[in-house]
């Protein structure tokens, strides 16, 4: 089912990035098999004017904000994406 976008003046919208980024002294190459090692914790977050169930939408803010935090693909250890909605009185 897709849904479209709703526009609304008493609700916010904030998609959030949140990250663990291989530390600048930490080795390339983890100690532990899938394990993600001495990390920095990173969070980036957008305010959205509607809320959306958009793909094209949500990947194109996604993507802003990962790059944003600059760091190689290869220096990312984990990645939580998510969602917010915020109403206001």
């Amino acid at each position: 089912m897709i849904t479209s976008p709703v526009v609304s003046n008493s609700h916010t919208v904030t998609a959030s990035a949140i990250c663990q980024v291989r530390a600048k002294d930490a080795p390339i190459e983890t100690a532990k098999f899938m394990g993600h090692g001495v990390c920095d914790n990173i969070a980036k977050s957008v305010s959205l004017s509607l809320s959306t169930s958009s793909a094209d939408i949500i990947e194109r803010e996604t993507l802003g904000l990962l790059k944003q935090i600059k760091n190689p693909p290869q220096d990312f250890r984990d990645q939580v994406l998510c969602q917010a909605l915020k109403k206001f009185a």
